[in-house]
Protein backbone atom coordinates (compact mmCIF):
# COMPACT_ATOMS: atom_id res chain seq x y z
CA UNK A 1 0.00 0.00 0.00
CA UNK A 2 0.89 3.67 -0.75
CA UNK A 3 -0.53 7.09 -0.82
CA UNK A 4 -2.35 9.00 2.24
CA UNK A 5 -3.80 5.66 3.98
CA UNK A 6 -0.53 4.20 5.14
CA UNK A 7 0.72 7.43 6.07
CA UNK A 8 -2.56 7.96 8.39
CA UNK A 9 -2.24 4.37 9.87
CA UNK A 10 1.14 5.05 10.79
CA UNK A 11 0.28 8.51 12.76
CA UNK A 12 -2.75 6.41 14.50
CA UNK A 13 -0.29 3.15 15.41
CA UNK A 14 2.54 5.09 16.60
CA UNK A 15 4.75 3.88 13.90
CA UNK A 16 8.01 6.50 14.32
CA UNK A 17 8.98 8.33 11.13
CA UNK A 18 11.33 6.91 8.25
CA UNK A 19 14.43 8.79 8.14
CA UNK A 20 15.68 9.91 5.10
CA UNK A 21 16.51 7.48 2.69
CA UNK A 22 14.10 4.96 4.66
CA UNK A 23 10.10 4.03 4.09
CA UNK A 24 7.81 1.32 5.70
CA UNK A 25 6.50 -1.66 3.73
CA UNK A 26 3.30 -2.16 4.57
CA UNK A 27 1.40 -5.76 3.21
CA UNK A 28 -2.46 -6.66 3.82
CA UNK A 29 -2.77 -10.41 4.90
CA UNK A 30 -6.13 -11.80 5.71
CA UNK A 31 -7.27 -14.99 6.87
CA UNK A 32 -10.46 -16.79 7.33
CA UNK A 33 -11.01 -18.15 10.79
CA UNK A 34 -14.46 -20.50 9.73
CA UNK A 35 -13.04 -23.87 8.92
CA UNK A 36 -12.63 -25.49 5.24
CA UNK A 37 -11.61 -21.57 4.29
CA UNK A 38 -13.23 -20.77 0.92
CA UNK A 39 -15.87 -23.92 1.10
CA UNK A 40 -17.05 -22.62 4.87
CA UNK A 41 -17.65 -19.03 3.05
CA UNK A 42 -19.99 -20.49 0.51
CA UNK A 43 -21.92 -22.88 2.44
CA UNK A 44 -22.59 -20.08 5.30
CA UNK A 45 -23.45 -17.92 2.19
CA UNK A 46 -25.96 -21.05 0.82
CA UNK A 47 -27.08 -22.13 4.29
CA UNK A 48 -28.23 -17.73 4.45
CA UNK A 49 -29.64 -17.81 0.96
CA UNK A 50 -32.00 -20.90 1.89
CA UNK A 51 -32.51 -19.36 5.15
CA UNK A 52 -34.48 -16.25 3.89
CA UNK A 53 -36.15 -18.19 0.96
CA UNK A 54 -37.67 -20.45 3.45
CA UNK A 55 -38.87 -18.23 5.44
CA UNK A 56 -40.43 -16.00 2.66
CA UNK A 57 -42.18 -19.24 1.11
CA UNK A 58 -43.30 -19.96 4.88
CA UNK A 59 -45.28 -16.60 5.59
CA UNK A 60 -46.13 -15.64 1.50
CA UNK A 61 -49.35 -16.76 3.04
CA UNK A 62 -49.53 -15.12 5.93
CA UNK A 63 -52.76 -12.48 6.00
CA UNK A 64 -51.56 -9.13 4.67
CA UNK A 65 -48.53 -10.17 3.00
CA UNK A 66 -49.62 -10.16 -0.14
CA UNK A 67 -51.17 -6.70 -0.71
CA UNK A 68 -48.80 -5.19 1.35
CA UNK A 69 -45.96 -5.97 -0.77
CA UNK A 70 -48.25 -5.30 -4.01
CA UNK A 71 -48.47 -1.73 -2.10
CA UNK A 72 -44.61 -1.80 -1.43
CA UNK A 73 -44.00 -2.72 -5.16
CA UNK A 74 -46.20 0.47 -6.75
CA UNK A 75 -44.48 2.81 -4.41
CA UNK A 76 -40.96 2.17 -4.97
CA UNK A 77 -41.89 1.82 -8.45
CA UNK A 78 -43.80 5.92 -8.58
CA UNK A 79 -41.00 7.14 -6.33
CA UNK A 80 -38.28 5.61 -9.34
CA UNK A 81 -40.87 7.04 -12.20
CA UNK A 82 -40.46 10.26 -10.80
CA UNK A 83 -36.71 9.94 -10.85
CA UNK A 84 -36.72 8.65 -13.76
CA UNK A 85 -38.88 12.18 -15.62
CA UNK A 86 -36.99 14.51 -13.82
CA UNK A 87 -33.40 13.45 -14.47
CA UNK A 88 -34.63 13.16 -17.98
CA UNK A 89 -36.10 16.43 -18.56
CA UNK A 90 -33.08 17.76 -17.04
CA UNK A 91 -30.63 15.87 -19.06
CA UNK A 92 -33.09 17.20 -22.23
CA UNK A 93 -32.91 21.01 -21.34
CA UNK A 94 -28.62 20.33 -20.34
CA UNK A 95 -27.41 18.76 -23.35
CA UNK A 96 -29.79 21.02 -26.05
CA UNK A 97 -28.84 24.04 -24.25
CA UNK A 98 -25.15 22.92 -24.39
CA UNK A 99 -25.80 22.98 -28.14
CA UNK A 100 -27.32 26.12 -28.15
CA UNK A 101 -24.49 27.41 -26.38
CA UNK A 102 -21.82 25.95 -28.36
CA UNK A 103 -23.69 26.78 -31.55
CA UNK A 104 -23.54 30.81 -30.40
CA UNK A 105 -20.12 30.94 -29.33
CA UNK A 106 -18.90 28.84 -32.36
CA UNK A 107 -20.52 29.58 -35.50
CA UNK A 108 -19.74 33.09 -35.36
CA UNK A 109 -15.82 31.63 -35.41
CA UNK A 110 -16.76 30.37 -38.81
CA UNK A 111 -17.97 32.84 -40.28
CA UNK A 112 -15.16 35.22 -38.98
CA UNK A 113 -16.54 36.85 -36.29
CA UNK A 114 -16.04 36.63 -32.73
CA UNK A 115 -17.15 34.36 -29.73
CA UNK A 116 -19.17 35.33 -27.28
CA UNK A 117 -18.28 37.92 -24.90
CA UNK A 118 -17.97 36.39 -21.18
CA UNK A 119 -20.94 38.36 -19.58
CA UNK A 120 -23.16 36.61 -22.45
CA UNK A 121 -21.94 33.31 -21.70
CA UNK A 122 -22.78 33.93 -17.93
CA UNK A 123 -25.50 35.03 -18.65
CA UNK A 124 -26.07 32.16 -20.54
CA UNK A 125 -25.22 29.83 -17.96
CA UNK A 126 -27.19 31.52 -15.13
CA UNK A 127 -30.38 30.89 -17.23
CA UNK A 128 -29.21 27.59 -17.69
CA UNK A 129 -28.66 27.04 -14.14
CA UNK A 130 -31.90 28.22 -12.81
CA UNK A 131 -34.01 26.72 -15.52
CA UNK A 132 -32.47 23.06 -14.63
CA UNK A 133 -33.13 23.80 -10.71
CA UNK A 134 -37.12 24.56 -11.41
CA UNK A 135 -37.39 21.40 -13.69
CA UNK A 136 -35.50 19.36 -10.67
CA UNK A 137 -37.63 21.52 -8.02
CA UNK A 138 -41.00 21.32 -10.16
CA UNK A 139 -40.35 17.27 -11.17
CA UNK A 140 -38.84 15.56 -8.65
CA UNK A 141 -38.84 17.90 -5.14
CA UNK A 142 -42.42 18.37 -5.43
CA UNK A 143 -43.45 14.54 -5.45
CA UNK A 144 -40.45 12.43 -4.69
CA UNK A 145 -40.87 12.56 -0.60
CA UNK A 146 -44.68 12.92 -1.04
CA UNK A 147 -45.98 10.60 1.50
CA UNK A 148 -47.88 7.61 -0.37
CA UNK A 149 -50.21 6.25 2.08
CA UNK A 150 -51.56 2.60 1.32
CA UNK A 151 -55.06 3.67 0.87
CA UNK A 152 -54.02 6.36 -1.88
CA UNK A 153 -52.26 3.41 -3.26
CA UNK A 154 -54.79 1.19 -2.87
CA UNK A 155 -57.10 3.49 -4.51
CA UNK A 156 -55.14 3.64 -7.41
CA UNK A 157 -54.72 -0.01 -8.06
CA UNK A 158 -58.83 -0.46 -7.62
CA UNK A 159 -59.41 2.66 -10.59
CA UNK A 160 -57.02 0.36 -12.69
CA UNK A 161 -57.76 -3.10 -12.23
CA UNK A 162 -61.87 -3.86 -11.16
CA UNK A 163 -60.88 -7.14 -10.54
CA UNK A 164 -60.83 -6.32 -6.99
CA UNK A 165 -64.40 -5.39 -6.58
CA UNK A 166 -63.46 -2.68 -3.48
CA UNK A 167 -61.53 -5.45 -1.86
CA UNK A 168 -58.24 -3.94 -1.43
CA UNK A 169 -59.71 -1.01 -0.26
CA UNK A 170 -61.61 -2.54 2.13
CA UNK A 171 -58.53 -4.68 3.84
CA UNK A 172 -56.11 -1.78 3.63
CA UNK A 173 -58.90 1.14 5.26
CA UNK A 174 -59.46 -1.21 7.79
CA UNK A 175 -55.92 -2.62 8.82
CA UNK A 176 -55.24 0.86 9.37
CA UNK A 177 -58.00 0.77 11.47
CA UNK A 178 -58.12 -1.90 13.98
CA UNK A 179 -60.91 -0.50 15.97
CA UNK A 180 -62.96 -0.25 12.85
CA UNK A 181 -62.94 -3.82 12.35
CA UNK A 182 -64.84 -4.66 15.32
CA UNK A 183 -68.22 -4.46 14.57
CA UNK A 184 -68.11 -6.56 11.36
CA UNK A 185 -68.32 -9.95 10.78
CA UNK A 186 -64.84 -11.72 11.27
CA UNK A 187 -65.91 -14.10 8.11
CA UNK A 188 -66.47 -11.49 6.37
CA UNK A 189 -63.11 -9.65 6.52
CA UNK A 190 -61.20 -13.01 5.97
CA UNK A 191 -63.32 -13.26 2.96
CA UNK A 192 -62.67 -9.76 1.43
CA UNK A 193 -59.16 -10.87 2.02
CA UNK A 194 -59.09 -13.75 0.40
CA UNK A 195 -60.52 -12.21 -2.74
CA UNK A 196 -57.71 -9.23 -2.25
CA UNK A 197 -55.11 -11.88 -2.56
CA UNK A 198 -56.22 -13.71 -5.36
CA UNK A 199 -56.49 -10.43 -7.15
CA UNK A 200 -53.27 -9.83 -6.87
CA UNK A 201 -51.71 -12.50 -9.71
CA UNK A 202 -53.49 -10.49 -12.40
CA UNK A 203 -52.05 -7.41 -11.72
CA UNK A 204 -49.37 -5.62 -13.88
CA UNK A 205 -48.25 -2.61 -11.62
CA UNK A 206 -46.68 -1.24 -15.32
CA UNK A 207 -50.16 -0.99 -16.65
CA UNK A 208 -50.47 1.79 -13.61
CA UNK A 209 -47.93 4.14 -15.51
CA UNK A 210 -47.80 5.97 -19.03
CA UNK A 211 -44.53 4.06 -20.05
CA UNK A 212 -44.97 5.53 -23.32
CA UNK A 213 -44.64 9.19 -22.44
CA UNK A 214 -41.58 8.23 -19.91
CA UNK A 215 -40.12 6.18 -22.54
CA UNK A 216 -39.75 9.42 -24.82
CA UNK A 217 -38.52 11.40 -22.53
CA UNK A 218 -35.82 9.20 -21.31
CA UNK A 219 -34.95 8.20 -25.30
CA UNK A 220 -34.86 11.90 -26.01
CA UNK A 221 -32.56 12.59 -22.68
CA UNK A 222 -30.22 9.71 -24.24
CA UNK A 223 -30.50 11.07 -27.58
CA UNK A 224 -29.09 13.77 -26.59
CA UNK A 225 -26.67 12.82 -24.24
CA UNK A 226 -24.89 10.18 -26.97
CA UNK A 227 -24.68 13.17 -29.67
CA UNK A 228 -22.53 15.21 -27.05
CA UNK A 229 -21.02 12.03 -25.71
CA UNK A 230 -19.96 11.34 -29.28
CA UNK A 231 -18.57 14.69 -30.44
CA UNK A 232 -16.98 14.53 -27.12
CA UNK A 233 -14.86 11.72 -28.56
CA UNK A 234 -14.50 12.67 -31.92
CA UNK A 235 -13.10 15.87 -30.63
CA UNK A 236 -12.22 15.81 -27.12
CA UNK A 237 -9.65 19.08 -27.44
CA UNK A 238 -12.75 21.09 -28.56
CA UNK A 239 -14.86 19.35 -26.29
CA UNK A 240 -12.45 20.58 -23.56
CA UNK A 241 -12.41 24.23 -24.88
CA UNK A 242 -15.98 24.34 -25.01
CA UNK A 243 -16.54 23.25 -21.38
CA UNK A 244 -13.96 25.42 -20.37
CA UNK A 245 -15.52 28.45 -22.12
CA UNK A 246 -19.37 27.41 -21.56
CA UNK A 247 -18.80 26.54 -17.70
CA UNK A 248 -15.90 27.74 -16.79
CA UNK A 249 -15.83 30.93 -18.50
CA UNK A 250 -12.59 30.53 -19.93
CA UNK A 251 -11.24 34.10 -21.78
CA UNK A 252 -8.99 31.95 -24.25
CA UNK A 253 -10.49 32.39 -27.50
CA UNK A 254 -11.04 29.12 -29.89
CA UNK A 255 -8.43 28.06 -32.14
CA UNK A 256 -8.04 29.69 -35.78
CA UNK A 257 -7.17 27.45 -38.57
CA UNK A 258 -6.04 30.98 -39.82
CA UNK A 259 -3.78 33.29 -38.27
CA UNK A 260 -3.64 37.21 -39.47
CA UNK A 261 -0.78 40.34 -38.30
CA UNK A 262 -1.58 44.22 -38.85
CA UNK A 263 1.34 45.31 -39.51
CA UNK A 264 0.67 48.80 -39.40
CA UNK A 265 -0.19 51.76 -42.38
CA UNK A 266 2.12 52.99 -44.75
CA UNK A 267 1.96 56.83 -46.06
CA UNK A 268 4.46 59.02 -48.18
CA UNK A 269 6.10 61.46 -46.51
CA UNK A 270 7.06 64.49 -48.62
CA UNK A 271 10.60 64.75 -50.20
CA UNK A 272 12.85 66.66 -47.80
CA UNK A 273 16.04 68.77 -48.53
CA UNK A 274 18.54 66.84 -50.29
CA UNK A 275 15.70 64.27 -51.10
CA UNK A 276 14.75 63.57 -54.72
CA UNK A 277 11.27 61.99 -54.56
CA UNK A 278 8.10 61.34 -51.46
CA UNK A 279 9.62 57.79 -49.59
CA UNK A 280 7.20 55.70 -48.04
CA UNK A 281 7.30 55.43 -44.62
CA UNK A 282 5.60 52.05 -42.60
CA UNK A 283 4.13 53.19 -39.24
CA UNK A 284 3.34 50.70 -37.13
CA UNK A 285 0.19 50.14 -34.31
CA UNK A 286 1.07 51.24 -30.81
CA UNK A 287 -1.53 50.40 -28.28
CA UNK A 288 -4.18 49.69 -31.06
CA UNK A 289 -3.86 53.17 -32.93
CA UNK A 290 -1.65 55.19 -35.26
CA UNK A 291 -2.07 58.33 -36.57
CA UNK A 292 -1.84 60.03 -40.01
CA UNK A 293 -2.42 63.59 -41.12
CA UNK A 294 -5.62 64.79 -42.78
CA UNK A 295 -6.21 64.05 -46.16
CA UNK A 296 -3.07 61.75 -46.36
CA UNK A 297 -3.11 58.37 -48.60
CA UNK A 298 -2.70 55.40 -46.57
CA UNK A 299 -2.06 51.89 -47.13
CA UNK A 300 -3.17 49.05 -44.86
CA UNK A 301 -0.31 46.01 -44.53
CA UNK A 302 -1.53 42.74 -43.20
CA UNK A 303 0.05 39.37 -43.49
CA UNK A 304 -1.06 35.95 -42.89
CA UNK A 305 1.06 32.87 -41.57
CA UNK A 306 1.42 30.39 -44.04
CA UNK A 307 1.47 26.34 -43.84
CA UNK A 308 2.78 25.45 -41.15
CA UNK A 309 2.50 27.92 -38.66
CA UNK A 310 -1.50 27.97 -40.66
CA UNK A 311 -3.52 25.30 -41.33
CA UNK A 312 -5.60 27.61 -44.48
CA UNK A 313 -3.51 30.27 -45.88
CA UNK A 314 -6.81 32.79 -46.92
CA UNK A 315 -6.86 34.23 -50.70
CA UNK A 316 -8.35 37.45 -49.73
CA UNK A 317 -9.27 39.43 -46.65
CA UNK A 318 -12.06 41.28 -45.45
CA UNK A 319 -11.71 45.14 -43.93
CA UNK A 320 -14.31 46.14 -41.95
CA UNK A 321 -14.13 49.85 -41.32
CA UNK A 322 -16.08 52.11 -39.13
CA UNK A 323 -15.88 56.51 -38.86
CA UNK A 324 -15.40 57.62 -35.19
CA UNK A 325 -17.28 60.24 -34.53
CA UNK A 326 -14.18 62.41 -33.30
CA UNK A 327 -15.80 65.91 -34.34
CA UNK A 328 -19.80 67.72 -34.38
CA UNK A 329 -19.90 67.63 -38.13
CA UNK A 330 -18.41 63.99 -38.52
CA UNK A 331 -20.77 61.43 -40.14
CA UNK A 332 -20.55 57.97 -39.02
CA UNK A 333 -20.11 55.49 -41.63
CA UNK A 334 -19.88 51.76 -41.97
CA UNK A 335 -18.74 49.55 -44.89
CA UNK A 336 -16.07 46.42 -45.95
CA UNK A 337 -13.81 46.57 -48.68
CA UNK A 338 -11.83 43.45 -50.01
CA UNK A 339 -8.40 43.18 -49.99
CA UNK A 340 -6.83 40.84 -52.45
CA UNK A 341 -3.31 41.90 -53.71
CA UNK A 342 -0.67 40.04 -51.77
CA UNK A 343 2.91 38.70 -52.58
CA UNK A 344 4.31 35.14 -50.75
CA UNK A 345 7.11 35.08 -48.58
CA UNK A 346 8.06 31.81 -47.28
CA UNK A 347 6.38 32.80 -43.81
CA UNK A 348 4.10 34.96 -44.67
CA UNK A 349 1.37 36.35 -47.01
CA UNK A 350 1.41 40.00 -47.38
CA UNK A 351 -1.61 41.75 -48.38
CA UNK A 352 -2.08 45.40 -48.82
CA UNK A 353 -5.22 48.25 -49.52
CA UNK A 354 -4.92 51.60 -50.75
CA UNK A 355 -8.48 52.35 -51.97
CA UNK A 356 -11.42 54.11 -50.04
CA UNK A 357 -11.37 54.86 -46.91
CA UNK A 358 -8.09 54.89 -46.75
CA UNK A 359 -6.78 57.27 -49.87
CA UNK A 360 -7.43 60.77 -48.63
CA UNK A 361 -8.66 60.03 -44.83
CA UNK A 362 -10.64 62.99 -43.67
CA UNK A 363 -11.34 61.07 -40.11
CA UNK A 364 -10.70 58.65 -37.42
CA UNK A 365 -11.26 54.74 -38.49
CA UNK A 366 -11.42 52.01 -37.19
CA UNK A 367 -10.47 48.92 -38.70
CA UNK A 368 -10.48 44.96 -38.30
CA UNK A 369 -9.17 42.38 -40.57
CA UNK A 370 -10.90 39.34 -41.24
CA UNK A 371 -8.91 36.41 -43.28
CA UNK A 372 -11.21 32.85 -43.63
CA UNK A 373 -12.15 32.25 -39.18
CA UNK A 374 -9.41 34.73 -38.30
CA UNK A 375 -10.31 38.34 -36.97
CA UNK A 376 -7.74 40.56 -36.14
CA UNK A 377 -8.72 42.88 -33.17
CA UNK A 378 -9.53 46.60 -34.09
CA UNK A 379 -7.31 48.91 -34.60
CA UNK A 380 -7.89 52.83 -34.70
CA UNK A 381 -6.37 55.37 -37.59
CA UNK A 382 -5.86 58.80 -36.00
CA UNK A 383 -6.47 61.43 -38.42
CA UNK A 384 -4.45 64.48 -36.86
CA UNK A 385 -4.00 68.05 -39.09
CA UNK A 386 -0.49 67.75 -40.29
CA UNK A 387 2.06 70.15 -38.58
CA UNK A 388 2.99 74.27 -39.59
CA UNK A 389 5.00 76.82 -38.66
CA UNK A 390 2.40 79.59 -38.03
CA UNK A 391 4.93 82.24 -36.85
CA UNK A 392 8.88 82.22 -37.10
CA UNK A 393 10.71 84.80 -34.71
CA UNK A 394 14.51 86.53 -34.58
CA UNK A 395 16.68 87.10 -31.54
CA UNK A 396 19.65 88.89 -33.26
CA UNK A 397 22.66 89.59 -31.40
CA UNK A 398 24.68 91.79 -34.02
CA UNK A 399 28.63 92.01 -33.74
CA UNK A 400 30.81 93.99 -31.19
CA UNK A 401 31.72 96.60 -34.09
CA UNK A 402 28.27 97.70 -35.06
CA UNK A 403 27.08 98.16 -31.42
CA UNK A 404 26.81 101.81 -30.44
CA UNK A 405 25.39 101.87 -26.94
CA UNK A 406 25.25 105.22 -26.24
CA UNK A 407 23.50 106.14 -29.35
CA UNK A 408 21.55 102.64 -29.14
CA UNK A 409 22.60 101.97 -32.68
CA UNK A 410 22.54 97.88 -33.06
CA UNK A 411 21.25 96.63 -30.08
CA UNK A 412 20.45 93.31 -29.41
CA UNK A 413 16.94 92.08 -30.43
CA UNK A 414 14.21 89.71 -30.00
CA UNK A 415 11.26 88.66 -31.41
CA UNK A 416 11.73 90.34 -34.81
CA UNK A 417 9.06 88.49 -37.13
CA UNK A 418 10.67 86.71 -39.59
CA UNK A 419 10.16 88.43 -43.55
CA UNK A 420 9.70 85.49 -46.13
CA UNK A 421 11.08 87.90 -48.34
CA UNK A 422 14.22 87.70 -46.96
CA UNK A 423 15.78 89.20 -43.41
CA UNK A 424 19.05 90.38 -43.63
CA UNK A 425 21.54 90.12 -40.80
CA UNK A 426 25.37 91.07 -40.77
CA UNK A 427 27.91 88.92 -40.77
CA UNK A 428 28.74 87.96 -37.55
CA UNK A 429 25.69 88.26 -35.80
CA UNK A 430 24.23 85.52 -33.61
CA UNK A 431 20.91 84.57 -34.54
CA UNK A 432 18.32 82.73 -32.99
CA UNK A 433 15.02 80.99 -34.68
CA UNK A 434 12.50 80.62 -32.46
CA UNK A 435 9.22 78.89 -34.47
CA UNK A 436 5.72 78.25 -32.77
CA UNK A 437 3.56 75.61 -34.47
CA UNK A 438 0.05 74.79 -34.87
CA UNK A 439 0.26 71.76 -32.49
CA UNK A 440 2.29 70.27 -29.91
CA UNK A 441 5.49 68.02 -31.90
CA UNK A 442 7.67 65.55 -30.00
CA UNK A 443 10.79 67.36 -32.24
CA UNK A 444 11.08 69.48 -35.46
CA UNK A 445 14.66 69.61 -37.38
CA UNK A 446 16.01 73.04 -39.50
CA UNK A 447 17.44 72.14 -42.88
CA UNK A 448 20.03 74.74 -43.40
CA UNK A 449 20.15 74.53 -47.48
CA UNK A 450 24.04 75.44 -48.65
CA UNK A 451 24.89 76.04 -52.58
CA UNK A 452 24.03 73.47 -55.58
CA UNK A 453 25.64 70.16 -55.08
CA UNK A 454 26.08 70.30 -50.90
CA UNK A 455 23.86 68.64 -48.66
CA UNK A 456 21.43 70.23 -46.67
CA UNK A 457 23.00 70.77 -42.84
CA UNK A 458 19.65 69.15 -40.44
CA UNK A 459 19.59 71.08 -37.22
CA UNK A 460 17.50 69.68 -34.39
CA UNK A 461 15.22 72.06 -32.67
CA UNK A 462 14.37 71.95 -28.72
CA UNK A 463 11.38 72.73 -27.48
CA UNK A 464 11.44 75.96 -25.08
CA UNK A 465 9.95 74.92 -22.04
CA UNK A 466 6.58 72.92 -21.61
CA UNK A 467 4.92 74.78 -24.72
CA UNK A 468 5.81 71.72 -27.34
CA UNK A 469 4.45 74.09 -29.94
CA UNK A 470 7.47 76.17 -29.74
CA UNK A 471 10.93 75.58 -30.37
CA UNK A 472 14.10 77.44 -30.85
Amino acid sequence: MSGTLPDWLERLLGVPQAGTGEGTAWTLDHAWPLPGGWWGVRLLVLFLALLVLGCYFRQRQAPGLAWRTLLAGLRWRIRLYIWAEGLALAGIWLGLMFWVGLGLDYLPVVVGASEMPRLARGVLLAFTGIVTAGILYRWIGRRAWVPLRDRSLALILERYFTQFGDSLLTVVELAGLPEHAAPFNPELLQRAAAEARSATGGVRLGQVFNRRALAGKVACAALVGLSVGLWAWMYPTAAGMAARRLVLLDAAPWPRSSYLEVVGVEVTRSAAPGEEAPRPVTLPFTEGGVKVARGANVSLKVRAAQVPKARVVPQQCTIYYRTLQTAPGVRGERGSVTMSSFRDTDEWRHFWFDGKPLKGVLASLELQVRGNDFRTMPVRVEVVDSPAVVETLLDIVYPSYMVEEQAGVRLPVAGQPYVPGGTFVPIGSQVTLRFRTNKPLDRAKVFAVRGAGESPAAVECVPEGADLAQFS
